[in-house]
């Protein structure tokens, strides 16, 4: 095997992993984006979110005790939902008013797996986001 060949084996695994990577970025942008395109039906008060939360916290096997939900309160930076721990057993998942119901799953599936817990990073936050977009989108669990 000469230079010429490792160059052309290079270029190959750099073609193929490109367009694999392409491909990865459109499906999890594309499923990211399922609520929007759908237009699935809209969480509209604090008390429909509560119910929301328990029925999908009971089929994650969570106690929905611990999870304090809050409407109308998004992340202040990114006005985006967030989970986040508060006490050893207790979460609260906040989200933007008119909400959908995967939004909610996406954010229980970080709690369900353990994601809260875990040091912030890009390889952690780059899992975490996936597996949940695809619970969300079309209930994998990972």
């Amino acid at each position: 095997m000469d230079w010429g060949d490792v160059s052309q084996y290079l270029e190959t695994a750099a073609t193929v992993a490109g367009y694999g990577g392409i491909l990865y970025l459109t499906t999890m942008t594309g499923l990211s984006s399922y609520d929007i395109l759908l237009r699935h039906s809209r969480i509209k008060s604090q008390e429909e979110l509560d119910a929301v939360v328990e029925e999908e916290a009971f089929h994650l096997e969570l106690d929905p005790g611990t999870i304090e939900a809050r409407y109308g309160e998004p992340s202040p930076s990114l006005n985006r939902a967030f989970v986040t721990k508060t006490t050893v057993d207790g979460y609260v998942i906040g989200v933007p008013k008119n909400t959908t119901r995967n939004i909610v799953k996406h954010e229980l599936y970080h709690i369900y797996r353990g994601d809260c817990e875990q040091e912030e990073g890009a390889v952690n936050a780059f899992l975490a986001e996936n597996r949940a977009i695809l619970y969300q989108s079309l209930g994998i669990t990972m």
